[in-house]
């Protein structure tokens, strides 16, 4: 569950190539319009249209979907990464453990997800470059 009722902004971090990216955008755009307009130019695009990107453009329906990012990003940063839970959940903007342990534990773990987002970030690049792919065997007991 995505944590709406926070004390504080959500902080999202970004790993330097999305950030060298954005930092490109603004100055070429002087901050104005959107990062991902729609063909109108007069909105956003919706996640629906990500979603049918990925889905048709791309050919990855019953493959990947762009929320899959999210479950890669959380599965390979506490299988592969080593980062704990709590930051992982944090990056993610979830709720995690219970409303007592959120009650008094307010931090934002912020040095440990830019160490995240930068390890994330090398691995997408990687992956953007023909990083090796390995496929996943299904084990059913």
């Amino acid at each position: 569950m995505k944590a709406q009722d926070r004390g504080h902004d959500h902080k999202i971090i970004h790993g330097p190539t999305i950030a060298k990216e954005l930092r490109h955008w603004r100055k070429e755009t002087g901050r104005k319009g959107f990062v991902f307009a729609s063909a109108s130019k007069l909105r956003h695009v919706t996640r629906e249209s990500l979603e049918k990107a990925h889905r048709v453009t791309l050919g990855l329906e019953g493959r990947h979907t762009p929320h899959g990012w999210r479950s890669s990003l959380s599965t390979l940063a506490r299988e592969d990464g080593g980062f704990e839970r709590d930051v992982v959940e944090l990056a993610l903007n979830h709720l995690y453990d219970n409303d007592v342990v959120r009650a008094y534990d307010r931090g934002e773990r912020l040095e440990q997800r830019i160490k995240l987002m930068i390890k994330w970030d090398a691995q997408l690049s990687r992956a953007q470059k023909g990083a090796e792919v390995i496929s996943l065997s299904s084990k059913r007991a």
